[in-house]
């Protein structure tokens, strides 16, 4: 029988022990593999090392299943990292359908809060501490146009965090979130795709402007990773209830029309980093 005790466990919502081994392969593959959960099938990077599971955050025994296939694989999940998010559509917020706010909250915030508590439940079960890292945005703090439900959304997410740091520091559970500016995801791509469509540009040009001014470029998501690790570290032990802005300086609300459409549009409600 295989010896499972030195994998790593990484899929869209959790990870196992940040020890130095796990964050070292984990920023190989934020640098080398990132983009989509499932282009690691095709890179072939050491598959013994790597366990993936497919998680719906808005059902609870999906959740629960993904935990207990962690756990089958490697025994105890000690750090679990939310990334799992979605824009559901560009709306202006009178024109702000019901169930796509619904929706935007159930998997930004809702399913963030599932996972935590299972998280938590193990953990407490066994007497073990733990850390997560919740991914917010920068949309919180500055706010896109026409994306109320979104920034809305994350910015629970950075209120949440707070809570749950307070709530369960005693359990020596720490709890942090990273407010990333425009990672270069498929989701963005995806959103990039939707306001060529309705106003022109290309995306050369729209990788300039829709990033950090101070940089001229899109953030990578390994730069973000690298954050991430950090506060699933013991050397962020001090480091509780915070949200690290991850944008590049980039503190301004973006009010162009070729990133904020000003009519309805739906943008692909497609889970990835935000």
């Amino acid at each position: 029988m295989m010896d499972t005790t030195q994998e790593i466990y990484l899929d869209n919502s959790a990870t196992t022990r940040v020890s130095k081994e796990a964050a070292e392969k984990a920023l190989y593959m934020m640098t080398e593999c990132y983009g989509n959960p499932s282009s690691l099938h095709s890179k072939g990077f050491a598959a013994e090392n790597i366990a993936t599971a497919i998680v719906n955050v808005t059902d609870w025994d999906s959740i629960r299943s993904s935990f207990d296939q962690a756990e089958a694989a490697f025994g105890t999940v000690d750090v679990l990292v939310n990334i799992a998010g979605i824009i559901v559509a560009y709306y202006r917020l009178d024109d702000m359908k019901e169930e796509d706010w619904d929706l935007t909250f159930d998997v930004n915030v809702k399913g963030l809060m599932q996972m935590c508590r299972e998280f938590v439940k193990r953990l407490k079960a066994k007497g073990l501490p733990g850390n997560i890292v919740n991914v917010s945005s920068n949309g919180a703090k500055v706010c896109f146009d026409n994306m109320a439900d979104y920034n809305a959304s994350k910015a629970a997410v950075m209120n949440l965090t707070q809570s749950m740091a307070l709530e369960w520091a005693a359990d020596h559970i720490n709890v942090n979130a990273v407010c990333p500016g425009a990672v270069d995801t498929a989701m963005l791509r995806k959103c990039m795709d939707e306001s060529i469509r309705l106003f022109g540009g290309s995306v050369e040009e729209m990788r300039k402007t829709w990033g950090p001014p101070q940089l001229g470029r899109l953030i990578q998501p390994y730069e973000v990773g690298r954050v991430i690790r950090f506060l699933a570290s013991e050397d962020a032990v001090i480091i509780r209830g915070q949200s690290i802005s991850v944008d590049g300086g980039n503190n301004r609300a973006n009010s162009s029309s070729a990133t904020s459409p000003q009519r309805p549009s739906r943008c692909s409600a497609l889970p990835s980093a935000p």
